[in-house]
């Protein structure tokens, strides 16, 4: 079985803004599933992929000169569901559109389509800004029939949300194994049908000859940037790219490359300074 560890960066006296840079820090060294406390930033990642280095290095080069330790702390996979149903999973509603709560929540809130996420060790509940913001940007587009190819797509919400618009076909993508699984267990939950669910990275990508009206890529800046021709190549004529998973500084180098491949910024949407862009040829 596979061991998750959680790390635990403790700050004293942490902000709101200073916790937001944290996370956007994990985000790129691959952290996912994060919890702002009082006092700490707690997030989750396979443990042969922990590198405690790595996160003290890039938090040591932060300009505010940061005071933190950090406790390290195993998780196993079969612990997954009962951390977030005790601890930090709670049902979450954007707007009057969407409502999302787990299976094991009894909630009155109420909006236009409910989406049930179990989560497995698998990001993607819509608490963390870059779902959230997706979801919200995606609010607005007509999605009647659609084709759609979510890349990274983690518990399956963003594709879930498409395909109760009318969207169709979907292709669902990503490189971890739990996250396929736990995305089509969540697309029964759901009684929804029809996903085609693809487990790998880029090399599955450029398997598909298919060109999609909507493009979703909730990622990270680094792999973004590496798979930017490969986005452009997905993308059809007439369609929309959603590219989420960084920071407001990083806009730039994320325009920079859409650009050398046809891409240019439509519309940009933040929340607490992460960004979701829309863009197209």
């Amino acid at each position: 079985m596979k061991q998750f560890v959680i790390a635990n960066i403790l700050v004293q006296e942490l902000d709101e803004e200073t916790a937001e840079i944290i996370c956007a820090i994990l985000a790129n060294e691959g952290y996912e599933g994060f919890e702002i406390k009082e006092d700490a930033v707690s997030a989750y990642i396979e443990e042969e992929l922990y590198q405690e280095e790595d996160i003290t290095k890039a938090l040591l080069a932060l300009p505010m000169n940061l005071q933190f330790s950090i406790v390290k702390e195993s998780l196993e996979n079969e612990n997954w569901n009962e951390t977030w149903e005790k601890n930090f999973y709670q049902p979450i509603i954007i707007g009057e559109e969407v409502l999302v709560k787990s299976s094991f929540h009894k909630t009155d809130l109420k909006a236009n389509y409910t989406i049930v996420i179990d989560p497995k060790m698998s990001f993607g509940t819509g608490h963390h800004e870059t779902t959230s913001t997706v979801l919200s940007a995606l609010v607005s587009m007509d999605l009647d029939k659609k084709s759609i190819i979510d890349i990274g797509t983690g518990t399956g919400i963003l594709a879930f949300y498409c395909s109760m618009r009318g969207a169709g076909p979907i292709v669902a993508t990503d490189f971890d194994p739990i996250c396929i699984e736990n995305g089509k267990e969540n697309e029964e939950l759901n009684g929804l049908n029809g996903i085609e669910w693809h487990l790998g990275d880029r090399k599955v990508l450029e398997k598909l000859n298919e060109k999609y009206d909507v493009v979703i890529a909730n990622i990270n800046r680094n792999v973004l940037l590496q798979d930017m021709d490969q986005l452009s190549k997905l993308l059809n004529s007439q369609g929309t790219l959603y590219l989420s998973g960084f920071y407001t500084e990083d806009v730039s180098l994320i325009e920079s490359a859409a650009k050398e491949h046809g891409l240019s910024i439509l519309k940009q949407h933040s929340k607490n300074n992460w960004v979701c862009l829309e863009l197209g040829k």
